[in-house]
């Protein structure tokens, strides 16, 4: 959790009236008043910059309630994040999702166990790079999607890079690891281009921390290769958080619009 915040519990109501409570770290010291403002997003991605505000501030409390409704399919994708604002300066919690409500032991213990698997991936077989968080929601793109059908028309689209919604992807995430497995490939034909086509699968595992969904994109950092998330899949939980999640990954070509989405 990023300091000043040692947790932050969601108890979501699918109705509306989710309540978010938070707790410092004991080694905070900044002076009141301390304002909070609640936050939701519909991506766990910190960098996103669609967070919005819920309600007004509040100073000095430990608190805060949802009364919209946001769960419309069946996926948990609604985080929540609170940012303090003190004499001193402004912070901001990792957002936190549903699952965040257990014992604070337990909580503890799915800290440590994604500490000790990221720091066993930084350090020995991981690969690093960045996360490319697609955006499903947003301004609809107004470069190629069609009027009438309301889909997009471009898959190398340089406004929405084939997303149909502006921009995209949210800012990357650094320092993302996946631990990669055997490479495989296939040959196939392709009857539009009239030509044979040569797709590069990998099978990996990656921390469950931040949430990883299909059509994802990892970019490895030193070679800048571009992998499509094909698909997700939880292969450890505790207590309900996923700490390690499997991922099957398919590497774009070097000609696809992806590699103009700026990660540094």
């Amino acid at each position: 959790m990023s300091f000043p915040f040692s947790r932050v519990i969601v108890d979501y109501a699918v109705e509306g009236g989710a309540q978010v409570t938070w707790s410092l770290d004991r080694h905070f010291v900044d002076p009141l008043p301390h304002s909070y403002q609640l936050q939701a997003a519909k991506t766990s991605s910190p960098t996103a910059d669609d967070w919005e505000d819920v309600g007004t501030s509040a100073e000095n409390v430990f608190y805060a309630t949802d009364g919209e409704k946001r769960l419309w399919g069946k996926s948990l994708e609604v985080h929540y994040r609170v940012v303090l604002t003190s004499p001193v300066g402004v912070y901001a919690s990792d957002p936190a999702s549903m699952t965040s409500a257990i014992t604070y032991r337990d909580w503890l213990d799915v800290r440590e166990h994604y500490r000790q698997y990221k720091k066993g991936l930084s350090k020995f077989k991981g690969t690093q790079g960045f996360l490319l968080k697609r955006r499903r929601f947003g301004v609809p793109c107004r470069t190629c999607l069609d009027e009438l059908t309301e889909e997009g028309t471009r898959d190398n689209c340089p406004t929405c890079f084939g997303c149909e919604v502006e921009g995209g992807y949210y800012a990357p995430i650094p320092n993302f690891y996946v631990d990669l497995t055997v490479q495989q490939s296939r040959e196939k034909t392709d009857l539009q281009a009239r030509a044979t086509v040569r797709d590069i699968t990998i099978k990996g595992f990656c921390p469950g921390d931040i949430i990883v969904q299909s059509k994802d994109l990892f970019v490895e950092y030193h070679s800048d290769r571009r992998w499509h998330i094909e698909t997700t899949a939880t292969e450890s939980e505790l207590r309900g958080y996923p700490i390690c999640l499997g991922i099957e990954i398919r590497q774009l070509p070097f000609s696809h619009v992806a590699y103009q989405i700026p990660v540094r």
